[in-house]
């Protein structure tokens, strides 16, 4: 049975949100509201999904804990942004961050229930992230850099960059096992990616989003469901690069700072972000919104001298910065979604490469929000919801191609 034409449309309209994630930060303002790109994309795609289903409302089933800690996060963070002193910013805030991202979740979990359009979709993130690598490569060579010689791009914060490229480098896990059927342009392909994003990574030097890939890079060789000296080697490869960039940052300032006790490092400025962050914990149990950590960091700033940083948008960690914005409801929320996605790849026996590339993904995710919040901005909000959706899809059986 052929594939119905808005069904189509809609699949395409979801591609086109992904291809749209570079320009994620850029609006335009309709009826008096500001509409970011990717959420453009989203509503065409909710159109023609609508169009296609008007007759036939039926939702593929989805895990139920899944399904309970995505629900739990939305209310989490719309409770606790209405509890607090309201802002039209935090308002933005929870649509851009969390509705939009949540509706293209549920709408790929509806259109691409079939293997082919979940490779489709991740190839094409792949290569935007890939686009993106190679063009703040131009902007190095360029001398386009941070102060302290960090590669940014046309990101706020080289930290930022890092995450995209994380997230990059695990994508070409996921298709190793399709690769085989590929053209010989698209598995040269497959091989330089993988480059491009290790060498955007390493000079934005993120080092906890570093170490990060290499134990996420670690996990996926034990991850393995059979050996393979090609997908050993592509590990190693990579391992060795970063390990090699690590003994070239040794003498660096940077390097020094991290291992001297230098109150004014990046791990001493995390620690006084921590210690005031726990303090605001203490006094706002229930939370405090999404987008006013800043707000109240700066009010609790004072105990905890020598005021490294004063321009703190969020703690520094994942699991903090979740409390902070959605309130216990929504942490719990976040922690179902994470921990139901991880248990359901790890008790999967197949092992294919997109369970095991998965599963590499989640573990550079956790990793780096130890020490960073790999969410709370556009691109990343939508990477984080594609990729638990893709989780879910991956772990269940397919449907025939004219039902999917």
């Amino acid at each position: 049975m052929m594939i119905p034409p808005m069904n189509k449309a809609t699949f395409w309209w979801l591609v086109l949100v992904l291809v749209s994630l570079p320009v994620a930060a850029h609006k335009v303002v309709f009826l008096g509201l500001p509409w970011y790109y990717p959420e453009i994309a989203v509503l065409g795609a909710l159109v023609f999904w609508w169009l296609d289903r008007r007759e036939r409302l039926k939702f593929p089933a989805v895990d139920r804990i899944i399904l309970l800690g995505g629900v739990l996060f939305l209310v989490g963070a719309t409770v606790t942004l209405f509890a607090h002193p309201f802002t039209l910013t935090g308002l933005g805030m929870l649509k851009s961050w969390f509705f939009f991202p949540a509706l293209y979740s549920l709408l790929i979990f509806s259109e691409c229930q079939h293997r082919e359009r979940q490779r489709i979709l991740v190839k094409v993130l792949l290569v935007v992230l890939t686009l993106t690598a190679l063009q703040c490569l131009v902007s190095y060579w360029l001398g386009r850099v941070t102060y302290d010689g960090r590669l940014a791009g046309p990101y706020a914060s080289p930290n930022f960059l890092a995450f995209l490229m994380a997230t990059g480098l695990a994508l070409p896990l996921i298709l190793l096992d399709d690769a085989a059927r590929w053209t010989k342009f698209s598995r040269i392909g497959l091989a330089l990616s993988p480059v491009l994003l290790a060498v955007t990574l390493l000079l934005t030097r993120s080092y906890g989003v570093i170490l990060a890939v290499c134990l996420g890079l670690l996990a996926y060789g034990l991850w393995q469901r059979e050996h393979s000296w090609r997908k050993s080697g592509a590990v190693l490869s990579i391992l060795f690069a970063l390990g090699m960039f690590m003994a070239s940052e040794h003498g660096s300032e940077k390097w020094q700072a991290l291992f001297t006790e230098d109150p004014r490092s990046s791990w001493s400025s995390r620690e006084m972000i921590w210690q005031a962050a726990f303090r605001i914990g203490l006094d706002h149990p229930f939370g405090i919104g999404v987008g006013r950590f800043q707000e109240l960091y700066l009010d609790y700033q004072q105990f905890f001298p020598p005021y490294l940083e004063w321009s703190v948008p969020e703690p520094h960690n994942v699991a903090l910065a979740m409390f902070f914005a959605t309130g216990p409801i929504g942490l719990l929320g976040f922690t179902l979604l994470v921990g139901r996605t991880l248990w359901l790849l790890s008790k999967e026996r197949t092992k294919s490469t997109m369970i095991t590339g998965m599963m590499t993904y989640w573990c550079i995710f956790l990793v780096m929000g130890l020490v960073d919040t790999p969410f709370f901005k556009g691109d990343l909000a939508y990477l984080f919801f594609f990729m638990v959706t893709l989780s879910a899809l991956a772990v269940q059986k397919e449907l025939p191609r004219e039902l999917a």
